[in-house]
């Protein structure tokens, strides 16, 4: 694979795109990644894939996956490749499923990606307990990891509360409600007022009493 002959005649043709894409791979020696990357280039996703993982860097058919937000794909892939990647890339998955209104397979996402982050916290910290150094570092690297795990922790929780509330589970979506405020300041924040006064009127509140003597501002966004 000559990839300055193809330089030159894409070049030659007028097609920017491709002389582009090329000449990212000056200097791949692996000979694998590189047909990997030139199927890439073709569209031909699948057989890029191959290619990758058969390649020195395997890791990069879950880049790929990520980058064209095939998240089914990604995520089979990170729970081979990367177990470590699987909570962003849950996250990732969920939102998509949420921005789509698919709301119960977006739940499912972001309660795995929780699940897998709560995983990983308790091996660090079982790690530590034994003495060992943990796995995601020490030091700067180790606080900004801890950092990101607890911003990722944070999303995850809000897309909890988020669906749940969309799912129509006032109770356990009012449980995650700090995060939702964290997360969304309209029309969520409403919702949240709504399910409140909901339960407010259940018990016997007046709607006036309860807007007027609470806090909170009842007039929607």
């Amino acid at each position: 694979m000559d990839v300055g002959l193809a330089i030159r005649v894409y070049r030659q043709l007028g097609d920017a795109g491709m002389v582009m894409g090329l000449e990212r791979l000056r200097g791949v020696e692996d000979r694998k990644l590189l047909a990997g990357h030139i199927a890439l280039l073709y569209d031909d996703y699948q057989r890029a894939q191959d290619l990758f993982l058969a390649s020195g860097r395997p890791i990069a058919a879950l880049e790929m996956r990520r980058d064209l937000l095939h998240w089914d794909q990604a995520l089979k892939l990170a729970q081979t490749l990367a177990p470590e990647e699987v909570p962003q890339v849950s996250v990732q998955h969920a939102r998509q499923l949420e921005f789509k209104g698919d709301y119960p397979a977006a739940l499912k996402m972001f309660e795995q990606a929780l699940g897998a982050l709560q995983q990983q916290q308790q091996a660090t910290q079982a790690e530590a307990m034994r003495g060992a150094r943990p796995s995601q570092g020490g030091g700067k690297g180790g606080s900004e990891d801890k950092e990101a795990s607890e911003a990722l922790q944070a999303t995850a929780l809000s897309g909890i509360a988020r669906c749940t509330l969309r799912l129509g589970d006032l109770r356990r979506g009012l449980r995650y409600d700090e995060f939702t405020y964290a997360s969304s300041r309209s029309m969520l924040d409403w919702l949240i007022i709504l399910c409140r006064l909901s339960f407010q009127l259940l018990e016997g509140v007046s709607y006036s009493l309860w807007c007027h003597g609470g806090s909170m501002n009842c007039r929607p966004p």
